[in-house]
């Protein structure tokens, strides 16, 4: 345990989780200044505990992000990094910031055509090299699988190295995965259909998962690997018309938390961020929101695979 504790305080967790427990901290010292009579420390803390709540309304992130600083520019340099549902919204945006800090990209979604304009926009952000790698996140495991072997067979010809095909090689491989594919939900638990249910946990939990276990062994063989999940605000506090959603993305969060203790000492590292909504759809794109039948969402109707292939 103490060996684990100093890495992680290493990797800067002990920072993070003491600024995530600072302000309770503080709250039970101004509480136990007051009653014994110490004005000037209850002042302090009431001083501090008031930056923390500012910037909890107004500040952009959290305090443990400001106190760690950015990434330098050349942080992803060399690095393979694959991300799924990178042809709009979060996951595009990811593209572009990672490449212009040199990483190699593998980018993912249903549409080629599409991907096809972000690995260009990447590229000319400062990416190394982008490529496209299609993939339908409803397609169940099996596929996953395929696509798993897909990319790592991408990693290897990105990394001038075409030898072997199991994706263990010492220095080649995929080096972050970052999960943002997926579909929120507009409907009332009440109206929704079984099938509505099945396809949602499909593109927002098992595909994730699926995808993670295909590439898990190539990152514990080679120790390094990280792997990021997005989750969402609705984890923590779920709203009305969005209970699948919250489920789907609730059973992500624990598969990831749980998976992190697995191998938290063989060199992999996994990260579930929960941001709050975000704006994915403005440019033109159909943003995934699944209605109370397949009929009425914003996702792959029939139509939508034909026009996809």
């Amino acid at each position: 345990f103490p060996t684990r504790v100093a890495r992680e305080m290493r990797r800067g967790t002990a920072l993070t989780l003491a600024l995530d427990v600072a302000p309770y901290a503080l709250v039970a010292v101004a509480v136990f200044t007051a009653a014994f009579g110490a004005p000037v420390l209850t002042r302090l803390c009431a001083v501090v505990l008031a930056t923390y709540a500012g910037n909890a309304v107004f500040g952009e992130c959290d305090l443990a992000s400001w106190a760690l600083g950015d990434a330098p520019r050349s942080a992803y340099r060399g690095k393979t990094v694959w991300i799924t549902g990178a042809s709009q919204g979060l996951g595009e945006e990811l593209a572009l910031h990672l490449g212009s800090m040199g990483a190699k990209l593998i980018l993912s979604s249903r549409r080629e055509e599409t991907l096809r304009r972000v690995c260009e926009a990447a590229t000319a952000a400062g990416a190394e090299d982008a490529r496209a790698l299609t993939l339908d996140a409803r397609a169940g495991s099996a596929a996953m699988r395929e696509k798993g072997a897909a990319a790592l067979a991408l990693a290897k010809e990105m990394a001038g190295s075409g030898d072997g095909a199991d994706g263990t090689d010492a220095d080649v491989g995929v080096d972050y995965l970052f999960h943002v594919a997926g579909g929120s939900q507009h409907a009332a638990a009440e109206d929704t259909a079984d099938e509505v249910d099945r396809d949602m946990f499909e593109l927002n939990t098992m595909s994730a998962i699926a995808l993670t276990k295909a590439l898990l062994p190539s990152m514990l063989a080679r120790r390094k690997g990280t792997i990021v999940a997005i989750g969402s605000m609705a984890v923590k506090c779920p709203a009305p018309g969005q209970a699948t959603y919250a489920a789907t993305k609730a059973a992500l969060s624990a598969f990831c938390h749980s998976l992190r203790g697995e191998v938290a000492d063989r060199g992999v590292s996994v990260t579930v961020a929960h941001p709050g909504p975000i704006a994915t759809g403005l440019g033109g794109q159909t943003r995934v929101i699944f209605g109370a039948t397949l009929a009425k969402s914003t996702c792959d109707t029939a139509a939508d695979a034909a026009a996809a292939a």
